[in-house]
């Protein structure tokens, strides 16, 4: 009896150790919660899945989780930190920054939306549905297809560009949640198929007008827009970005989604590549010294691509932090590494820096599957404000 007790006594001190060992080795190689209070919780948890420590790095220095089944929906809590990604059954975000309020307007990839929705957030992280924005019918134009809207504020009204029916339409409304309504009824150009708006306002006080056009490919267009915001100059309509780039061409020859940022006299035309089902699909960026070109594709495009924790990251916007210190990219992603619907918004951080040839370039600190910094400024609120 004393044996036998003495052997089961050994078995467990031995079961013990190998678990301490197990859960120290984790902490100091790669764990991703490290000495976090639940550390040994959830390194209990590896250890019962039998996952394997990290070993990819980033760039930044971030390492990687073993690649999961699918995201795990936001985490309903109040920390200081968010983990991509922060909205599910989401696409081509758009955003608009006002009184501290973030008004989000993106294509609702169930088809069902009928519309355009709003959401409103304080910290760019935890999202409240407001319902439809514009509802298609008598007041918009459209039927269907309604994707990749545009928000842009003018003298105190507030001008929604979209998609429907793969054409291009304006609404506009004196409130962000609307309702929109079309002051002139039907798309821009009825005659010419175009998709994916994006306004811009130049240091000037001039806007213009950037949007895609089928030729030979996905093409990307811009022109100045009037001062009704809801046409464009034709004399100044330019073809500005084709897919030239071996990543913009993978299962389809495509640019689009274009975003304009100026920076120290510099505009830098950001866009995704290839079709969005694509492992090449991904954000690259052009640059020139005036709105419409001509523009330079940079040459280490892309600067955000799918991973093997994240598939298609994408059709994105920028908006800063709610107190202005840093920038940040709005994007798409995969449902998970298996599909791609319904997709989903991540958000990561953005910066321009200095490349080695000693020019401006774009870079992207994402995309991010670990837990992130809450964006600088933002207060510690709970999930559906």
């Amino acid at each position: 009896m004393d044996h036998m007790l003495a052997l089961i006594l050994v078995v467990a001190a031995v079961v013990v150790v190998a678990a301490v060992a197990g859960i120290t080795f984790r902490q100091r190689h790669g764990g991703d919660e490290g000495m976090r209070r639940d550390g040994f919780v959830n390194n209990l948890r590896r250890l019962i899945r039998h996952e394997r420590p990290s070993v990819a790095r980033r760039a930044d220095s971030e390492r990687w989780r073993p690649c999961p089944e699918r995201y795990a929906e936001p985490r309903a809590d109040t920390s200081n930190s968010y983990t991509n990604p922060v909205l599910s059954n989401v696409a081509d975000p758009d955003v608009l920054y006002r009184d501290g309020m973030y008004y989000l307007y993106p294509t609702t990839t169930n088809e069902e939306a009928g519309g355009i929705k709003v959401y409103e957030s304080r910290d760019l992280v935890h999202w409240r549905d407001r319902g439809l924005a514009m509802e298609a019918g008598k007041d918009n134009w459209g039927s269907s297809g309604f994707w990749a809207p545009d928000i842009t504020e003018r003298d105190g009204r507030f001008y929604l560009t979209y998609t429907a029916n793969e054409h291009l339409c304006v609404s506009v409304s004196d409130c962000p949640l609307g309702p929109f309504k079309q002051l002139r009824f039907g798309p821009m150009h009825p005659d010419v198929k175009e998709i994916d708006a994006h306004v811009f306002k130049d240091k000037d006080g001039r806007y213009y007008l950037y949007f895609v056009r089928f030729d030979k490919g996905n093409v990307i267009y811009g022109a100045r827009l009037n001062d009704d915001m809801q046409s464009i100059d034709e004399s100044t309509l330019t073809k500005l970005l084709v897919p030239s780039q071996p990543w913009e061409k993978d299962m389809a020859a495509i640019n689009e989604a274009p975003y304009v940022l100026e920076h120290d006299g510099t505009y830098y035309l950001t866009y995704s590549g290839s079709h969005f089902e694509s492992p090449m699909y991904g954000v690259g960026y052009a640059v020139s010294d005036r709105p419409l070109g001509p523009f330079v594709k940079y040459r280490f495009n892309p600067i955000m691509r799918s991973t093997a924790l994240v598939h298609g990251p994408g059709h994105h916007t920028f908006a800063p932090s709610p107190d202005g210190r840093e920038f940040f990219i709005l994007y798409h992603v995969h449902h998970d590494l298996h599909a791609a619907n319904p997709r989903q918004m991540a958000i990561d951080r953005v910066r321009f820096a200095e490349g080695a040839d000693g020019d401006p370039t774009l870079e992207v600190c994402g995309p991010t599957v670990t837990p992130q910094p809450l964006p600088s400024g933002a207060v510690r609120v709970r999930p559906n404000i």
